[in-house]
């Protein structure tokens, strides 16, 4: 575990992807660099959800506090909000990092993601740790580079260095 003197803020998320593996218990094994990244934290629990019955998101306890209370002050497009913040219940469960630096993914959540007892893929993206499984990061990973110039050309118009 990192010094907590030394420590005084949260580590910068990892940018990479990492592949790693959830266990027959449905704990997924934290790559190294999310594990110091999580730990650096300064709660050390986590709201375990999907937004899209696609990605399994693990978010700090303070983002997810931030996600609810969009769903509870929205007042615009009140139906899908409240769809999408019962499904995040329905799947989500919090769940701490384990000394070993595994974390618990709700069996609800794994068994309909296709994550039980499987390799899967680990990144992080707009306030989350998104776990992919083999068939979301494949699909991903075909559809990424279809005009992939024209992609970068808007991106870099837009301040992409």
């Amino acid at each position: 575990m990192l010094d907590t003197e030394a420590q005084t803020v949260p580590l910068p998320p990892p940018q990479a992807i990492y592949h790693s593996r959830v266990d027959d218990k449905g704990r997924l094994k934290v790559p190294r660099d999310f594990e110091n990244y999580l730990r650096s934290l300064p709660d050390p629990h986590f709201f375990v959800t999907t937004l899209d019955e696609r990605v399994a998101r693990i978010y700090s306890r303070a983002n997810w506090l931030e996600n609810a209370r969009l769903f509870e002050e929205c007042h615009e497009d009140v139906d899908e909000l409240e769809e999408v913040a019962f499904l995040t219940r329905v799947y989500g469960a919090e769940s701490p990092l384990d000394k070993d630096g595994r974390i618990l993914i709700p069996p609800q959540l794994r068994r309909k993601l296709g994550l039980e007892n499987q390799p899967v893929w680990v990144g992080y993206f707009k306030g989350a740790v998104e776990v992919y499984s083999e068939a979301v990061y494949q699909e991903m990973m075909q559809r990424a580079p279809v005009n992939l110039k024209e992609k970068v050309k808007a991106l870099r118009r837009r301040g992409l260095k």
